[in-house]
């Protein structure tokens, strides 16, 4: 036997395909969790392979609530490591306990031994062996298959991105709803080098980095396979669209940092919801190398952070954090300045104005007024997609555009959002001539608009003026963004198999917001459910529909622009292709956004 290979001083490779792996120090499984909050035990994935895994349980006496899943793929090059280290150990178990989730971490077969797509196979049956146990498994009886999340660091990053292609390329495992990625300190490569790997000083890294891809793609592939090189993987724009919302995690020091932060844009480029979280000053896998340090306390918190909306058994809310910005009379840059202004402070109801820079020009200005989307749950006229979205569309229209905070669900449930975003007309009404910014407002040619929600709201506004009248507010149009409706009967886009994520995202944003009691016949949810009469829907504004040809939601765009115009409402329907839910807020300066506004504008200004 002789020797003929290495990785520094993590294994040896012999000729007779024997291997060597450095020893670390391990943590035995334990049903104890008095002195850590936790317990753990392991389990047999599949025997014949051998494929098992580490199950981690937090300590919840007395509860019965169902908890979520994180599926956990550890790293090592795909060459060595083992959920038994006792960095995985102490740090998965500590996260079992500050997420209240159940973990599961994995064990798969190792490289050169084992090539990939073997580390693949492996961590793909942990989940199709998820979806068998669930019903038999004590230590699984409170998990939430609906709610299941992929993670991974190093090579294990790379393995949640390769599985999660499997999902949904498979369209498998049916069982298990993948609601999220986190990826941390992913390990991915090319041919092609990039600044940090053509770097002085980076040869050693480099030259483990290519080793480990050696000896673990699969006889005869390069580094330009698509298990490493991520652009190569061959997606189709729906298959993107059923794409996990992802966290790529990132250390300041590391040297798959570059990798990781390309990684992310890569993934926003294709349309696919991607947060990017730097550690500053940490190295590659801090958080196992050190599992009981700030900097890996600070990891757990940001992981176990909510995507949307988390609700606590005192009621209270917590909500996801996005860039806002200021307000600013300053309009050199931009051509337009913003002012936020109380609509009713009882409650309270606020708004931001948007007024173009149109100097020694006295003509009047339509007003859009618009209601911001989130569900009814999230949102606000203080984002940072919304603020660019608006005021560079009151500069493209030469209009005043009232951005309206209503209050959100499920502290003040539907018709809620309704009453104040009303409010904001009669608001309009009585401070037209008083207030400054309002002073060059036609209320003659008051257009109301809004996105997903907001654009249910314009909507249901819309009717609402109808009804009740407000007479100083001429509404001459409604321009909802891919409003958001529904109905207890299911749509064809909702039986789909691959709508399933959708769907029960959409269930569970509804029942948050309808009133207590109601279904998703309520008037303000299923449009069809309103009651007007012949001569309302007579008086019922011009409207144009806007959907997006991958949104979930377009179907029921469409649906009710026919709905309007059987209704005998004047209607148009315009479709962005290619585009996914609400991307003038994410995208704000993007070509497809450009052309938006440039509809909404011609639009305002034809009647």
């Amino acid at each position: 036997m002789s020797f003929i290979g290495e990785a520094s001083a993590y294994f040896k490779v012999f000729s007779d395909g024997s291997i060597k792996r450095v020893e670390w120090e391990s943590a035995p499984a334990s049903n104890d969790s008095s002195s850590n909050g936790y317990k753990s035990k392991d389990v047999i994935i599949n025997s014949t392979k051998p494929i098992s895994a580490r199950i981690f349980l937090p300590d919840v006496p007395g509860s019965s609530d169902r908890l979520p899943v994180l599926v956990y793929f550890h790293g090592g090059g795909f060459c060595l490591g083992s959920t038994t280290w006792l960095g995985y150990h102490t740090f998965l178990g500590d996260f079992a306990v500050a997420s209240q989730s159940i973990v599961l971490s994995v064990d798969y077969r190792h490289a050169p031994e084992n090539r990939l797509p073997i580390a693949y196979d492996d961590c793909y049956s942990s989940l199709e062996w998820l979806s068998c146990q669930v019903s038999s498994e004590p230590w699984l009886q409170r998990a939430d298959l609906s709610r299941v999340f992929l993670s991974g660091d190093s090579a294990g990053g790379n393995i949640v991105h390769n599985v999660a292609l499997r999902t949904i390329q498979e369209q498998s495992c049916d069982q298990v709803k993948i609601k999220g990625l986190l990826l941390i300190h992913p390990f991915f490569g090319s041919e092609e080098r990039i600044e940090k790997e053509r770097a002085s000083g980076e040869a050693e890294n480099l030259a483990l980095t290519d080793w480990m891809w050696k000896v673990s793609l699969p006889e005869g592939s390069n580094r330009d396979h698509y298990w490493c090189n991520y652009e190569m993987a061959e997606l189709s724009r729906a298959e993107w669209c059923r794409f996990p919302p992802a966290v790529v995690y990132v250390a300041g020091l590391d040297f798959l940092k570059e990798r990781g932060v390309m990684y992310a844009a890569f993934l926003e480029k294709n349309g696919v919801e991607v947060k990017l979280v730097e550690a500053e000053g940490e190295k590659h896998v801090y958080h196992m190398l050190h599992p009981e340090s700030e900097a890996t306390r600070l990891l757990q918190k940001q992981m176990k952070e909510p995507g949307v909306i988390q609700i606590f058994s005192d009621g209270s809310v917590k909500r996801p954090e996005r860039e806002t910005s200021p307000a600013s009379e300053d309009s050199s840059s931009t051509g337009y300045k913003s002012k936020d202004v109380i609509i009713d402070s009882t409650k309270p109801i606020s708004g931001r104005i948007f007024v173009p820079d149109t100097p020694a020009s006295s003509s009047l200005l339509p007003v859009l007024v618009y209601f911001h989307g989130g569900g009814f749950c999230i949102g606000t006229a203080t984002w940072l997609g919304y603020h660019t979205f608006l005021g560079d569309f009151a500069v493209a229209a030469q209009s005043i555009v009232l951005s309206v905070d209503y209050r959100l669900a499920p502290e003040h449930r539907l018709p809620t959002a309704y009453d104040d975003c009303y409010c904001s007309l009669e608001w309009l009404s009585k401070q037209v001539s008083s207030e400054p910014w309002l002073q060059r407002a036609d209320l003659s040619r008051v257009f109301l608009s809004g996105d997903s929600a907001g654009g249910n709201i314009a909507h249901n506004i819309a009717i609402r003026a109808i009804q009740k009248g407000c007479d100083e507010v001429k509404i001459k149009g409604v321009l909802p963004i891919h409003p958001y409706f529904g109905s207890e009967e299911r749509i064809d886009k909702e039986k789909a198999s691959e709508s399933a994520k959708d769907v029960g995202l959409t269930d569970l944003i509804w029942k948050l917001s309808l009133p207590e009691g109601s279904n998703r016949d309520y008037f303000g949810c299923n449009f069809e459910k309103a009651e007007l009469s012949r001569d309302e829907w007579g008086r019922f504004p011009a409207v144009v529909v806007y959907v997006a040809s991958l949104d979930f939601c377009k179907e029921r765009g469409v649906m009710y622009a026919g709905f309007l115009e059987k209704k005998g409402v004047d209607v148009k329907l315009v479709e962005a292709e290619g585009e996914q839910h609400v991307y003038h807020v994410f995208h704000p300066k993007s070509e497809a956004t450009r052309l938006l506004q440039k509809q909404m504008s011609e639009f305002i200004h034809s009647l």
